[in-house]
């Protein structure tokens, strides 16, 4: 139940696969909807081609639910013609802050940390922390799934958050809301 859940891996665990999945899932049970967010929008419209495709086949889903219709407009994510969830550019998240979100009890943040190629944003957890508030407007039923491959300690959110080195699989920091998957494949 933690605010800020990061699921840190190896590349190919399904972390990204698992998160789909639960966003759809949620809202065929639950009508709850999703963000999809990445650092640029260069990303997250690449990110968009296709992102339901990994999902077409899957047995649980369909044993479940039947066939699922899925579709993305713009930036909006359809799931048999209802809409689910929306995708969010951090660099673009400023332009949403009147906005409601009313339905949406997720937020995953997709590749949050950076192989050495990249560069995070500067101010990027207090911008990540205004999408949050923007999204949540105090509820408290919202939570954060940050996604990424198992890259360095060395990053701006385990900087703000003092996560340091740990070996365990979880790191639980009650007192900051925030609960760290470290996984093996």
């Amino acid at each position: 139940k933690a605010l800020y859940n990061m699921i840190i891996g190896m590349r190919g665990g399904g972390k990204t696969y698992g998160a789909k999945k639960w966003c759809v899932r949620d809202f065929l049970r639950n009508g709850n909807q999703f963000v999809w967010t990445r650092r640029f929008k260069t990303e997250l419209e690449e990110s968009l081609n296709g992102f339901f495709s990994v999902l077409s086949n899957d047995e649980d889903l369909i044993k479940e639910f039947g066939e699922i219709k899925y579709e993305v407009k713009g930036g909006d994510f359809y799931i048999n013609d209802k809409m689910a969830g929306k995708a969010i550019a951090l660099t673009g998240a400023g332009k949403y802050k009147s906005g409601e979100f009313p339905n949406v009890d997720k937020i995953i943040f997709d590749e949050f940390l950076i192989e050495s190629s990249g560069y995070y944003l500067k101010n990027e957890v207090t911008i990540t922390f205004q999408l949050i508030e923007t999204i949540q407007r105090h509820r408290d039923n919202v939570r954060m799934i940050l996604i990424a491959n198992s890259v360095s300690y060395a990053n701006p959110y385990f900087m703000f958050f003092k996560i340091k080195p740990f070996t365990q699989e979880f790191l639980h920091l009650k007192d900051r809301s925030v609960v760290v998957h470290q996984y093996t494949n």
